[in-house]
């Protein structure tokens, strides 16, 4: 597993937005059909999603997401 991987996933997935990013994180049919995770293995996956819930539970609290 490599961290620079897991990085540039998030980063691939946060460039599509926060209502994007809080679609995939609620709904795993999302999950199963977004080709940047259909790439990794269930460990590199779920280390993806935690960062995710990570970057949008600073958003939340700031309330500077408007994309």
């Amino acid at each position: 597993m490599s961290q620079s991987r897991i990085e540039d996933t998030v980063e691939n997935i946060c460039q599509r937005g926060c209502r994007y990013v809080n679609q995939l994180l609620a709904d795993p049919d999302r999950q199963a059909a977004c080709d940047d995770l259909d790439c990794l293995d269930p460990r590199e996956r779920g280390l993806v999603l935690e960062e995710l819930r990570a970057v949008m539970a600073v958003y939340q609290t700031t309330g500077s997401c408007d994309l």
